[in-house]
């Protein structure tokens, strides 16, 4: 399977990138440069989880005393779900969001 991505990748060509900024140009750079990073389509020049997390855009407001790392892999049930709408995909995500928080209302 994914050898048939990348093959079907390359019928296409490579063309440059306009940009965050310039999509978003209301966006200040220290956010535009963070997006463009996890926006990298090759996963191994991506910004990983852990660099995202140390980026400068979240100095002011994360505490590292707060966070909690999962000792497994965590995996939501719906993940291997083939056709999901948007509305769908919210509504799962709130359930999985719920469990951990049930003060969170439902829409």
């Amino acid at each position: 399977q994914e050898e048939d991505a990348q093959c079907y990748m390359k019928c296409f060509g490579k063309k440059p990138g306009s940009g965050v900024k310039a999509k978003f140009g209301d966006m200040d750079l220290v956010g535009s440069g963070l997006l463009e990073q996890m926006l990298v389509f090759n996963p191994r020049k991506r910004i990983t989880v852990a660099q995202a997390l140390d980026h400068e855009l979240f100095a002011k407001v994360r505490d590292r005393r707060l966070e909690t790392t999962a000792k497994s892999r965590v995996v939501l049930d719906f993940e291997t779900e083939e056709e999901l709408d948007e509305k769908q995909l919210r509504s799962l995500f709130l359930r999985e969001v719920r469990k951990f928080h049930p003060e969170v209302p439902v829409v």
